[in-house]
């Protein structure tokens, strides 16, 4: 391993070596690009194994499960056993790459480098088993498409021995859990490597999806029935001026009463 990491840093010595002949917009224009290949690799990687446990079928051909039949997976046998493998080891937690590589592509495709790659993929891996470990007693939800929990076979084979160890010592059960979950978002929150303007670009489009995903609601609400779009059209949402009638004029009558202030006294700008 080490002779390769030696091998892997000489080539990339002698490419720089090659690279520092070059005139100094030459070389500026090659690195941009190289980012930008890499960055776009690492996207592709992330949205091709997102499709892949997204369209995850427990009953395609794999290494776990053969069959004769055509794969329902959008990628293919290859991306039937490559969600079969990560879901039956990790569960859920097989999502953390997508975000890992959507950040380091996202780096790279801005020209930025991802420094210290290496930690970074440890942390990542790290934070990966942590909370496959702490999601081992979470509730599943019915629809769960594998017989392992949450955390996968990787939360049931370290999680019990590890709980009942420590309890023993008087520790109860979710304190491993608890203090797993808070180890893996710190190790993800170093492994994804974004600096404190990006999280707060990421902060941002959060609130704003939220934001949007808030008035769709209201618009489904309103288009769901013509009574609730009245309503809003006399109460709040259309401009109106409300124009300064004297009491004398406004009738007694409750009924006369509501005609009179929907009718008189809006008149819309």
């Amino acid at each position: 391993m080490v002779a390769k990491a030696q091998s892997g840093r000489g080539i990339a010595r002698g490419i720089a070596g090659k690279l520092a002949v070059l005139p100094e917009p030459v070389r500026l224009f090659a690195r941009r690009r190289a980012f930008e290949l890499a960055g776009a690799a690492f996207i592709a990687s992330a949205a091709a194994l997102a499709v892949a446990l997204v369209s995850y079928d427990s009953l395609d051909k794999s290494l776990n499960n053969a069959t004769g039949s055509t794969p329902a997976n959008l990628l293919g046998y290859t991306g039937a056993t490559i969600a079969d493998l990560g879901l039956q080891s990790f569960g859920i937690v097989v999502i953390l790459p997508v975000l890992a590589l959507l950040a380091w592509g996202t780096r790279l495709v801005r020209h930025t480098p991802v420094p210290r790659f290496g930690l970074r993929v440890l942390n990542l891996l790290l934070a990966i088993c942590a909370l496959a470990f702490a999601l081992h007693n979470a509730p599943v939800a019915p629809g769960w498409p594998i017989r392992a929990g949450l955390g996968g076979t990787f939360g049931d084979l370290t999680f019990p021995f590890a709980a009942s160890w420590l309890a023993g010592f008087g520790v109860p059960t979710v304190a491993p859990a608890i203090a797993a979950g808070l180890a893996a978002l710190l190790l993800l929150f170093s492994a994804l490597g974004l600096s404190r303007d990006e999280w707060r670009t990421v902060g941002t489009g959060m609130a704003l999806g939220l934001g949007n995903s808030k008035l769709a609601d209201t618009n489904l609400f309103l288009a769901s029935s013509p009574s609730n779009l009245s309503a809003v059209i006399l109460g709040v949402s259309l401009p109106a001026t409300i124009s300064s009638t004297s009491a004398k004029d406004k009738p007694d009558t409750p009924n006369e009463d509501a005609y009179w202030f929907t009718a008189s006294n809006i008149s819309f700008a």
